[in-house]
């Protein structure tokens, strides 16, 4: 019969134990132990364990392994094994991945080898194909270690990176937070009329308070949203995950207006384009087909028909 007193010892024996079952798994080569000896070397309470599993993690050879715990390291939020693979230079062998893995652990290596004026079309690949935990974690790791610039970059870059409209509400929050802090007021006024109305009015602030103005024709549109623009916005703003479909970059917004009820928001673009949203909500809600010729006056009806 064992005593109440030994029952620790015996626990941590057996875990031991098995743990070294895992560890002669991983030698020979099996994937799945290597998230098995990532959950121990994360989350073990016994700090022999946890050793033995920073170990073998310290010697995985094969590039499947590697992969592996990149891809967990992607998808989980575990700093101590972030930490770990920093210092070992660990790296997936998909380029487009590396690029994606490089932003997550950035702060734990150089983020000075992120040059702004390099292309990121590996990186926007890279983003475009994760699942959806992983973009989520790899948006946490920039906002924590201020490279939230270089997915923007890569989100924003190139025209045919720029799918805001598949953008969700995070994604959204990520690109106007790090352009406001870079002061990007062209890129920023370019982006407004896409963005969920609370951004795009802590954006379209920031441009006032730095002083920058449009010129041209989209001047005078500046004026005027500047002389209406609230102090904050207190309507709803979409779930934080939520991946509503929020218009399309398009060309330069040339009209616009509001319902005399304030419920609805209708552009008109230089290209002809006539798009209608709902103020409290992201997302268009009617687009109306090109009509002959550019709109010298936009108007909502009465009843918001």
């Amino acid at each position: 019969m064992i005593s109440r007193g030994s029952l620790p010892f015996i626990s941590a024996w057996m875990y031991r134990r098995t743990l070294k079952q895992i560890i002669r798994r991983a030698v020979h080569g099996e994937s799945d132990s290597v998230t098995k000896l990532a959950d121990v070397f994360c989350t073990a309470s016994d700090p022999k364990a946890r050793e033995l599993a920073r170990r073998e993690l310290l010697g995985l050879s094969t590039a499947d392994q590697m992969d592996l715990l990149c891809r967990i390291i992607l998808t989980r939020d575990y700093p101590d094994l972030v930490a770990l693979a920093g210092r070992c230079g660990f790296a997936p062998s998909d380029p487009t991945d590396r690029e994606l893995y490089r932003v997550h652990i950035s702060a734990l290596t150089d983020p000075d080898t992120f040059n702004p004026d390099v292309d990121y079309s590996l990186l926007t690949r890279g983003y475009a194909r994760a699942s959806v935990q992983a973009r989520a974690c790899v948006r946490r790791a920039a906002r924590l270690r201020g490279t939230g610039w270089i997915l923007t970059r890569s989100l924003t870059g190139t025209p045919a990176a720029r799918q805001a409209g598949t953008w969700s509400y995070d994604e959204w929050d990520l690109v106007i937070d790090s352009l406001v802090q870079e002061k990007k007021c062209a890129e920023l006024w370019s982006l407004a009329p896409h963005a969920p109305i609370s951004l795009a009015v802590k954006g379209i602030t920031a441009i006032k308070e730095s002083g920058w103005a449009p010129k041209g024709d989209d001047l005078q549109l500046w004026q005027e949203i500047t002389t209406k623009l609230p102090v904050r916005w207190n309507y709803p703003v979409p779930e934080r995950n939520a991946g509503t479909r929020i218009g399309r970059i398009a060309t330069h917004v040339t009209r616009t207006c509001f319902s005399p009820d304030s419920t609805l928001f209708a552009t008109g673009t230089c290209d002809e384009r006539y798009t209608v949203y709902r103020m409290n909500s992201a997302g268009q809600i009617h687009e109306l087909p090109s009509l002959s010729g550019p709109a010298r006056y936009l108007a909502l009806s009465a009843d918001n028909s």
